[in-house]
């Protein structure tokens, strides 16, 4: 690209001079210009540009600043550019992919100057560092103020969308700027011919792709069918060889127990043979038994004589038990009579419950002594036999009785046994004295 790439033309710009739109789609191709400039209207006469639209800097073009800054669309992306004026609002706006992303003033009164000349793709200057170095589309110049849904619904409608709704005020056409003279290699590039194209090849590769893939889709349910089958009879037939092994398995094993049970039945006749002869012995064998059985017999009538008599033996020694228990009942009836009276010692208390085969403690002294003083709880009792006859076998000696009294402490902790019952029998009965008891406790 140079400075002479570019189209440039006079217009007549009456129907701009309070109000206009410009709207076109920019493709950046090109870096070797430092200051790009897209669209410049200038005034030969007037100190400086009506309309500049740079690419990537910002211009003082008397009242239409730009921002070059918003300008950051990566190379070779196509995107949509607006400006919108007019006196009235003296507000510059500017919209990129149908968002408003910048504004600006103007000076009150300001209106666009007549006679100037439109360039495209340049500077009006045809200095190299203004050459834009892309592509254009769709640069229409609108005469009335475009609303921001209407800049919005070109931009979503893309490079090919049809502007045919704004023919009223789409004034500078860019079918017409297509018709101008060119100047260097400016050449007209089919967008929407080609986007149509890659359409109508995109719709038919789409609907091939649609057939194929139900084709693919029916294919491969197809396949998967004949999976299913291959899957069944492959099982099947794993089945059936897994049964047919079984079966060669069962055959040898039947075989293998065909053969033992042959050999079992050859062993059987031969053992068969044997018990046969082992049955004649037997028989034989148990012919004597019966006769030594009859000899048993004969020898048990005997022996049922002899245990007859023996139990006429022990019915006699039974009644001769009886009448041995009856004498010992008697006796026993005797001795406990013979305990009753002058055989009976102050010990003997001990062999009652409270004492006999129990450990001898304070509790148990305490107890025995308060026994053996309790003739005070007698005083105004009549003195009957009984009473004398306790005093006259238990008490003769009282001095013996407390020193006896006394000696009992040392057995506490001891338990009363038969024994040491028989030791106070022995020792401390009614005749000993108090030096033969302080002996024997010693």
């Amino acid at each position: 690209t140079s400075s002479s790439d570019h189209i440039s033309f006079n217009y007549d710009m009456a129907l701009f001079r309070d109000s206009l739109s410009i709207c076109t789609w920019i493709k950046r191709i090109s870096t070797s210009s430092p200051y790009p400039v897209v669209f410049h209207y200038n005034y030969a006469t007037a100190s400086g540009s009506q309309i500049l639209i740079p690419y990537n800097r910002e211009e003082d073009d008397r009242g239409l600043d730009l921002r070059r800054d918003l300008f950051t669309v990566p190379m070779g992306t196509w995107f949509s550019y607006c400006i919108t004026w007019s006196v009235a609002s003296r507000t510059i706006k500017l919209y990129m992919d149908g968002d408003l992303v910048a504004t600006d003033q103007t000076v009150s009164g300001r209106r666009l100057t007549m006679g100037g000349k439109l360039t495209l793709g340049g500077h009006y200057l045809g200095h190299n560092s203004f050459v834009f170095g892309g592509d254009l589309y769709q640069f229409n110049v609108y005469s009335n103020v475009l609303e921001s849904a209407e800049i919005k619904k070109i931009a979503e409608g893309g490079l090919c969308f049809d502007l045919e709704e704004f023919s009223d005020t789409r004034i500078l056409r860019w079918e017409d700027i297509l018709d101008r003279s060119r100047s260097g290699s400016v050449s007209e590039v089919k967008v929407c011919e080609r986007i149509r194209k890659l359409d109508t090849r995109l719709r038919e590769s789409q609907e091939k792709l649609a057939s194929v893939t139900g084709t693919l889709n029916g294919t491969e349910a197809q396949l998967s069918r004949s999976e299913e089958k291959v899957e069944t009879l492959a099982n099947l037939l794993n089945s059936t060889q897994e049964e047919l092994k079984s079966t060669q398995l069962n055959f040898t094993e039947a075989k293998k127990q065909l053969n033992v049970t042959k050999e079992k039945l050859v062993t059987t006749e031969e053992e068969l043979k044997g018990v046969t002869s082992e049955l004649e012995g037997v028989t034989a064998e148990l012919e004597e038994v019966t006769a030594d059985m009859n000899r048993t017999e004969t020898s048990l009538e005997t022996v049922t004589g002899d245990l007859n008599s023996t139990q006429a033996e022990l019915g006699a020694v039974s009644d001769d038990l009886e009448t041995c228990s009856a004498g010992l009942k008697d006796i026993g009836r005797k001795f406990k009579e013979s305990r009753t009276f002058h055989n009976v010692t102050r010990w003997d208390v001990l062999f009652t419950t409270p004492y006999f085969n129990k450990v001898f403690s304070n509790e148990l002294f305490r107890q025995l002594t308060t026994s053996w003083n309790m003739l005070e709880r007698f005083v105004g009792t009549n003195m009957t036999e009984g009473v004398i006859q306790h005093f006259r076998h238990f008490h003769r000696n009282k001095m013996c009785e407390a020193f006896e009294l006394t000696m009992l402490e040392h057995f506490k902790g001891t338990e009363i046994t038969t024994g040491l019952i028989a030791h106070f029998m022995e020792t401390h009965t009614e005749e000993s004295d108090c030096e033969n008891d302080t002996d024997t406790e010693s």
